[in-house]
């Protein structure tokens, strides 16, 4: 199996005249689609791989794809919003920029930049205290 990041876009090279002051719907949407993570299943043929095209695992992540929250962090009062007040859902995966296999055969995805997502580029999003995250 591979699983690709897909960290960043560059507007400009994507859309001619692009105005990152007034992105119209369309571009955000597609923006959206451009980054995530790609899952494929790959087949060993004589030492060389290639695609199983129509795998059940392959997939694409985007920033909307729907993830069920599991596990001991399901329901925390940390992951709920407007959009999901149970805390048992959030939504896509953004500017994946590291990540790696874990022992267990899975595979972790992150971003270090989060504060460009969730809060304001010059300052860390804050903890549901109120106190910044770097305190």
């Amino acid at each position: 199996m591979l699983v690709a990041n897909h960290e960043y876009t560059d507007e400009m090279l994507i859309f001619a005249g692009y105005s990152s002051e007034n992105p119209t719907r369309e571009q955000v949407e597609i923006l959206w689609s451009a980054h995530g993570m790609t899952v494929v299943v790959l087949a060993d043929n004589d030492n060389r791989l290639s695609p199983v095209g129509t795998h059940r695992l392959n997939r694409r992540i985007t920033a909307t794809t729907p993830f069920d929250v599991t596990g001991p962090a399901a329901g925390s009062n940390l992951l709920k919003t407007s959009a999901d007040p149970t805390g048992h859902m959030v939504l896509g995966t953004l500017n994946n920029c590291g990540g790696g296999v874990t022992p267990w055969g899975t595979v972790l995805s992150g971003e270090e930049n989060f504060n460009q997502n969730f809060g304001t580029p010059g300052r860390a999003a804050t903890r549901s205290s109120g106190r910044d995250l770097n305190d």
